[in-house]
């Protein structure tokens, strides 16, 4: 019984801990270069697994990566998603003013955790913008 446990065991730990590593060894990388990374530490897994289709499409992505991916890009793509937070976060806080208004206690709390979330997604945006600069 216990042999099985460890036939299926070791390969998950094995792909668990190839998937950390290559996480640590992209997030020290930047715009382009970490989307490529991030990418070939897919492929490494689509491999390991023997996901030929998978591998294939990754190959497609990081060939697009590689011939039309620019910081720049990716500096304007997250001033676009920024705004769009910012607007999403104005229209949020229109719908729970008018809930308050109401005394809708269940659309105060739906609209207080999604402009906590939308918050979230402006602080890891800015924080990704940063390193962009």
């Amino acid at each position: 019984m216990y042999s099985n446990y460890w036939k299926i065991l070791l390969p998950i730990t094995l792909i668990l801990s190839s998937l950390s590593a290559s996480a640590s060894e992209c997030s020290h990388k930047v715009g382009c270069e970490k989307k490529a990374c991030i990418i070939e530490a897919k492929m490494e897994t689509a491999k390991l697994n023997g996901h030929s289709e998978k591998l294939a499409g990754l190959n497609s992505a990081l060939n697009q990566v590689s011939d039309y991916c620019t910081n720049e890009d990716l500096k304007n793509e997250l001033l676009e998603k920024l705004e769009e937070s910012k607007i999403e976060i104005d229209e949020y806080q229109s719908e729970l003013n008018e809930a308050m208004t109401y005394q809708e206690e269940d659309k105060v709390h739906k609209y207080q955790r999604k402009i906590e979330e939308e918050q979230l997604e402006i602080d890891m945006i800015e924080r990704e913008l940063s390193l962009l600069l």
